[in-house]
C-alpha cells in the first residue's frame, strides 16, 4: 500500500506513514550559513543552521494517530534521511515555539523568489502574520497562480486543537487592540472557537484543527476577513456527521445551514468511494458566497467522474476524462474540491501530488510542471521559483550543524535537540470548470519540527 503524502492540505492515514520528499535543482551541495540574528519581541536570537542542498525525505511514524500536525503525542516522530551517506536525524512534532507566524516568514524570507511573492506582498503579509500571537501556528503556506507573472499570493496557516494552538487563538481574540475583530465574521469565528475549547462540545472531539486562508490582494488588513477550513474526523457513507450541519457550520455561517444545501451535502457524503472520505470542510468567508466547501481524499482517479456524476455534476463538454487522463500519467495522488450549494457547483478543484514512497520526487515535480508548460498553465517564471524553493533550514541551540550528530539509520532517537524548518511544495491544484479555461495554482508549505529551547 502507497503512503499518503503530508501536503499543507491533506491528512495523513492512521495506518501508514507519511513522506515529504524535498526537491531542489542544487545537486550533491552541502553548505553551512549562520543566520543574521532575529529579533524576537525585544530578544535577539542567534541561529545556526544548514541548508542540506539535495533530495531529502522527511517522514512521519506513529499507529494510531489520524493527523500529524494535530497531534502532540511523544511517540510521534520525524526523520530526515539523507540516502547518500544512509543517515537520519529524528524530530518530535515540534509543540513549544514561542516564534509569531511573522518571525518564521521573516526567517524564510531570502529563500523565497519575488517572482512568487512579490516585495510588496510579502510586506503585506508580514504586517497580517504580525497580528497573531506567538504559539498559535508552526505550519504555514502559500497559494501562487501558475498561469500569470502577477506575484501576489494567498497566506495560509493551521492552528491545531493539541500543543496549546486553538487556546492562543482565544488571546488574539481577547486582544483588545484588534479592534477589527468586531466585523460580523470575526464574531462568527470567535464563537466558534468558544465551541471548539470546549472539552465536552462535539465540534472540540470532531475537529482536528482549522486553517484560515487570506487573500493578501487586499492591503488593508482590517477589511481581510479569512475563508475558514475545519480539519475534520473521517466523513463518509457511515459517519454521524449531524454535528456539522447542526453545530459546526452553522457557528461559522452566522446562520443555520439551508435545508436544500444539507441536503445535497448528505448525498455527497452518502455517495462516497468505499475507501474515500472528506476530511476538510470550508467556510468561504472572505468571498460572501453561499454554500460550503468540502475536501475529499483517497479518491483514485478512475473513481472522479462516476462520483461526480452520481452527485448530480455535469459536464457537457466532456472534456474532464481527457483531462484526468493526461494528468494520471504526471501524478497518481488526487484529492477532490467541491463546492456544494443546492447543486454541486461546476467548477472543481483538483489537488495533484505524489506518493512519497517513490524515488526521483525532483524529476516528477519537473515532469508535472513541463506538463503544465506545454498546456499554458505554467510560466516559466514561476516554474524556477517554485524548483527554487524547497529547502531545510536545521537549528541547533547547543552546537553548529554537523553530520557527525547525524544517528545511523537504526537509531532512534527519543529527544532530539535540533528543530527544522522546511520549505516544499505540497501539491498543484487544477480548477476545472466545463467550457472554460483550465486554471492552476501551486500550494508550497512551511512547517517548524523538532524540539525548541528558547
Amino acid at each position: 500500500m502507497k503512503e499518503d503524502q503530508r501536503s499543507i492540505w491533506n491528512e495523513c492515514d492512521d495506518t501508514r506513514h507519511t513522506s515529504l520528499c524535498i526537491p531542489t535543482r542544487r545537486k550533491n551541495i552541502y553548505s553551512i550559513k549562520k543566520m543574521d540574528s532575529l529579533q524576537n519581541r525585544g530578544n535577539t536570537q542567534q541561529m545556526n543552521h544548514a541548508i542540506l542542498q539535495k533530495n531529502i525525505n522527511i517522514s512521519k511514524y506513529h499507529s494510531d494517530i489520524d493527523d500529524d500536525w494535530t497531534e502532540s503525542s511523544d511517540n510521534t516522530n520525524y526523520r530526515l534521511y539523507d540516502p547518500k551517506i544512509q543517515k537520519i536525524m529524528i524530530f518530535n512534532k515540534f509543540q513549544s515555539a514561542s516564534y509569531q507566524p511573522a518571525d518564521f516568514l521573516q526567517l524564510i524570507s531570502s529563500d523565497v523568489s519575488k517572482n512568487l511573492i512579490s516585495t510588496k506582498n510579502y510586506e503585506v503579509i508580514m504586517a497580517l502574520a504580525k497580528k497573531f500571537p506567538g504559539k498559535l501556528t508552526s505550519f504555514f503556506g502559500f497559494e501562487s497562480r501558475l498561469t500569470t507573472d502577477n506575484s501576489t499570493s494567498d497566506f495560509l496557516f493551521a492552528i491545531s486543537s493539541n500543543g496549546g494552538e486553538k487556546e492562543q487563538l482565544m488571546e488574539f481574540f481577547q486582544n483588545k487592540e484588534n479592534s477589527f475583530l468586531n466585523k460580523n465574521i470575526w464574531t462568527q469565528i470567535y464563537n466558534f472557537t468558544v465551541e471548539w475549547l470546549n472539552p465536552q462540545s462535539i465540534v472540540s472531539r470532531n475537529v482536528l484543527g482549522i486553517w484560515l486562508e487570506f487573500d493578501t490582494s487586499e492591503n488593508n488588513f482590517s477589511n481581510m476577513i479569512p475563508s475558514v477550513y475545519m480539519h475534520t474526523t473521517n466523513i463518509n457513507s457511515k459517519s454521524e456527521f449531524r454535528w456539522l450541519t447542526t453545530k459546526a457550520l452553522p457557528l461559522l455561517l452566522g446562520n443555520n445551514l439551508n435545508e436544500k444545501i444539507t441536503k445535497k451535502l448528505m448525498e455527497c457524503f452518502c455517495k462516497l468511494p468505499k475507501n474515500s472520505a472528506v476530511f476538510q470542510v470550508g467556510a468561504m468567508l472572505s468571498r460572501g458566497v453561499d454554500g460550503v466547501r468540502i475536501v475529499i481524499k483517497r479518491i483514485d482517479v478512475d473513481e472522479i467522474l462516476p462520483y461526480l456524476q452520481s452527485i448530480g455534476w455535469n459536464d457537457d463538454s466532456n472534456k474532464l476524462g481527457d483531462l484526468l487522463e493526461e494528468l494520471k500519467k504526471y501524478v497518481n495522488r488526487f484529492v477532490l474540491h467541491l463546492h456544494v450549494t443546492e447543486n454541486v457547483h461546476l467548477k472543481i478543484g483538483l489537488e495533484c501530488s505524489f506518493y512519497q514512497d517513490e524515488p526521483d520526487q525532483e524529476k516528477k515535480w519537473n515532469n508535472l510542471f513541463k506538463f503544465l508548460q506545454s498546456k499554458g498553465l505554467c510560466i516559466a517564471e514561476k516554474y524556477d521559483a517554485l524548483m527554487d524553493f524547497p529547502g531545510v533550514m536545521l537549528k541547533d541551540s547547543e552546537s553548529v550543524f554537523n553530520f557527525d550528530e547525524y544517528s545511523p539509520i537504526s537509531v532512534l532517537q527519543k529527544n532530539p535537540s535540533q528543530s527544522a524548518l522546511y520549505r516544499f511544495i505540497s501539491h498543484v491544484k487544477i480548477n476545472y470548470t466545463p467550457n472554460q479555461p483550465v486554471d492552476a495554482k501551486a500550494y508550497c508549505g512551511v512547517r517548524l519540527l523538532g524540539s525548541d529551547s528558547t
